[in-house]
């Protein structure tokens, strides 16, 4: 296959601010992965795929960028050395800044630089970050080649899923290699699932008054799924699948002021969460008939996101009016609230794939996708890219394995998972 070099001949220099605290030649993950993510919303924004982080193409621009930094030399590197997997195109953007910023918006409006970034060829990207005497030095190595080789659980590329949905997707799994995912678009329940391929998107219809808000959906057992949602008249709507059939939509009733979230524990158990006018997180079971709704307090801002990893557990995580993510539990009683920090710009979505496991995540104030998991000890928050214009929405089959759906600027439903 003949392969392609393009290499920009014209290296980038923004103007130079002094004064990082970073040690000279020192890599920076945080920065590296704010340029992919600058790239991917680039991408988004023109209706480009978003590209995957490789790791033979970040070992490459990380070691070409403490060069730089070391020799104070805004230079191309010769673009095949360190790319040791097949490739049929290679291209690559260095610059020279104060800022992760400053650096982007100079290579955005060169045009050359620019065309790398959407070229739709294009399908890995790696980034390196140093600073030197010069301030910040950057290198984003572009590629289409071969694909990282699995060493272990990891996360994957993201998956366009299509469609025109209005709200953030949910998902529910009933076995292994089953998703089944929903949307809102335009006031009516879409549907989609992947059975060893992805089926097109059906419409599931609303009730009377129509659905605003997103779905929340779980399946407890197989061939059983319950879709809830939030009419316009902001009543709680159930919708379930037997098998075989759709049934229609009842009404619960009630006068939500969220989207719900549902979580089940075992067969023919069911636990819906709301916010209440005025904020407060209510909850209301199913265990053979319908419970009233009892009021957990709380200042919930949004939609809340549940899950059970066993009989008679239940979490539960909201973001608060501080836009921090905050956390209550039930084993036999409720626990009070805990603060989890960070910092949210839409609701959060969790799933839990054992017992003691949880994994949460969010969309950050940089909207894009952002993770925090449970193991005997909270984890830090892990940064996944993508441009999200919804919160997130995650379910999982069975132990390292989740997937996580997102609404993109294109308005479709796109797929991330880790395996």
């Amino acid at each position: 296959m003949r392969r392609i070099i393009a290499a920009l001949l014209i290296a980038l220099t923004c103007s130079i601010g002094l004064g990082a605290t970073h040690g000279a030649g020192a890599a920076d993950p945080g920065a590296e992965a704010d340029f992919t993510n600058r790239v991917n919303g680039l991408r988004a924004s023109v209706g480009r795929a978003p590209l995957g982080t490789h790791p033979v193409l970040t070992a490459k621009a990380e070691n070409w960028a403490a060069h730089m930094a070391a020799t104070g030399c805004l230079c191309h590197s010769n673009l095949p050395d360190g790319v040791s997997v097949s490739w049929s195109k290679l291209g690559e953007n260095i610059g020279r800044g104060p800022s992760v910023a400053s650096l982007h918006a100079a290579l955005v409006n060169s045009p050359l630089h620019y065309a790398n970034m959407v070229d739709p060829s294009f399908t890995w990207i790696g980034v390196g970050v140093a600073y030197g005497s010069g301030g910040m030095y950057v290198a984003e190595v572009f590629m289409n080649g071969t694909a990282p080789v699995p060493t272990g659980p990891a996360w994957r590329g993201w998956d366009g899923l299509g469609g025109a949905i209005s709200s953030a997707p949910a998902s529910a799994s009933w076995a292994p290699n089953r998703l089944d995912v929903f949307a809102n678009s335009g006031g009516t329940l879409v549907h989609k699932f992947y059975l060893g391929a992805w089926s097109a998107w059906e419409n599931l219809g609303a009730p009377p008054t129509g659905l605003t808000g997103g779905p929340t959906a779980v399946a407890w057992g197989p061939n059983r799924i319950d879709v809830f949602s939030t009419a316009n008249d902001r009543s709680l709507q159930h919708k379930s699948w037997n098998g075989s059939s759709w049934s229609g939509w009842e009404n619960l009733g009630g006068n939500l002021a969220s989207a719900p979230s549902v979580t089940s524990w075992g067969p023919g158990r069911l636990d819906v969460f709301a916010a209440m006018p005025g904020g407060s997180l209510a909850h209301r079971a199913y265990d053979g008939s319908w419970s009233s709704w009892k009021s957990l307090g709380g200042a919930v801002v949004g939609d809340p996101a549940a899950v059970a990893w066993g009989v008679n557990r239940l979490d539960v995580f909201v973001r608060g009016t501080d836009n921090a993510l905050w956390h209550r539990w039930y084993a036999g009683g409720w626990s009070g609230w805990e603060q989890l920090s960070g910092q949210l710009s839409e609701s959060p979505s969790v799933v839990s794939w054992s017992p003691g496991r949880i994994d949460v995540f969010v969309r950050g104030t940089d909207l894009t996708l952002w993770h925090l998991w449970y193991a005997a000890g909270w984890s830090r928050w892990e940064s996944l890219g993508g441009i999200l214009t919804t919160a997130p929405g995650a379910v999982t089959w069975g132990v390292n394995r989740i997937d996580v759906f997102v609404r993109g600027l294109d308005a479709a439903a796109w797929h991330q998972w880790y395996t």
